[in-house]
């Protein structure tokens, strides 16, 4: 059995001694197998990552250029002038001055003198109306005119800014109680995204800009009433 194990070893030690050169070759080989499997490997892996972040940021970089472009484009004056006109028929708070100067101005263009133009302002509820998502103040004018007389003023102030809407006319005689909401919209915080692009109003928008722009916007003045008809009707202009 001793000289069977004597044996053994010797064999081993030819086979060591025969092949010690190529066992040096076979050691590195693993070694960077297993440095390619831990460290090179993934490396590669992320390869694919980064070249991914790299088309992103390309092309974020191209939607900066695209809206640059865009907004060199533009006429600084025709855009304000755009502006103005949109801010004048939704303003983006309570218009108290602008919608008296519009029933002021409805009523001079329609005939109804102030002197026979009676306003009283119902109860402006702090909790706002809400009227397809826009919120509005609601008024109740009283007129004193004939039917004629009534409807120039609501197609006067149906074209007038800011944007109304009567939804409510009760006409007896010489005299009308027309129920009407002004509309507002408050601005929302506007947070532009690197990837966002910036595009030009549509066609159709461009006319809505356009028609609004040709609607009256009368220049804010003291609206003269006459006495109101009950102690509640009081103004809190």
């Amino acid at each position: 059995m001793r000289e069977k194990v004597n044996i053994d070893i010797e064999t081993i030690r030819i086979i060591y001694s025969k092949y010690r050169s190529h066992l040096v070759y076979i050691t590195v080989l693993i070694v960077c197998l297993i440095l390619s499997l831990g460290f090179i490997l993934p490396r590669v892996l992320d390869l694919g990552s980064i070249n991914k972040k790299r088309q992103e940021e390309t092309q974020k970089l191209r939607t900066l250029k695209g809206n640059m472009e865009t907004l060199l484009s533009q006429d600084d004056s025709s855009l304000d002038n755009d502006l103005q006109a949109l801010l004048s028929a939704l303003p983006e708070t309570k218009d108290y001055d602008g919608i008296l100067s519009a029933i002021s101005d409805a009523a001079g263009k329609s005939g109804v003198s102030l002197s026979d133009y009676q306003l009283q302002i119902g109860k402006i509820s702090e909790i706002t109306e809400r009227t397809q998502g826009y919120p509005s103040l609601r008024l109740i004018l009283n007129l004193k005119t004939n039917l004629s007389g009534t409807q120039k003023f609501l197609r006067e102030l149906s074209k007038t800014l800011p944007l109304s809407n009567v939804s409510d006319v009760v006409h007896e005689g010489n005299s009308a109680s027309v129920t009407t909401l002004f509309y507002y919209k408050p601005f929302s915080p506007f947070q532009p995204k690197e990837d966002e692009k910036l595009v030009n109003l549509s066609k159709k928008e461009q006319n809505l800009v356009s028609k609004i722009s040709e609607w009256n916007r009368p220049i804010v003045a003291l609206l003269e009433v006459s006495s109101p008809s009950s102690p509640s009707a009081s103004s809190p202009f």
